[in-house]
């Protein structure tokens, strides 16, 4: 999960800590200029779930962990600069996928 600083990312928080039972992994945009820090996110969940949730900056290391983690990924939140690397890495992962199976 990830957010720009110059969006409303505390009624995000609110709303996303309504999910019940959810964890959450916190990731970092590749825009070194509007990006808010997983620090900063981080901190604003635990103000108001009062749980640490982990950082791990790099998208493709909090994906590969959340996949570790629960045994699947069920839901990714953010911005595009968080859903492009994202999504091309699924796709390489389908690709290779398909490419041992033809």
């Amino acid at each position: 999960m990830v957010f720009l600083k110059d969006k409303d990312y505390q009624d995000s928080v609110d709303q996303l800590s309504r999910i019940k039972h959810a964890t959450f992994i916190i990731s970092e945009p590749a825009n070194d200029s509007r990006k808010l820090s997983g620090e900063q996110l981080q901190q604003t969940f635990y103000n108001t779930t009062h749980i640490k949730y982990p950082v791990i900056k790099d998208p493709i290391d909090a994906i590969n962990a959340a996949k570790i983690q629960s045994g699947s990924l069920d839901l990714v939140v953010g911005s595009f600069y968080l859903l492009n690397p994202i999504r091309t890495y699924i796709k390489s992962l389908e690709d290779n996928i398909h490419d041992k199976t033809s």
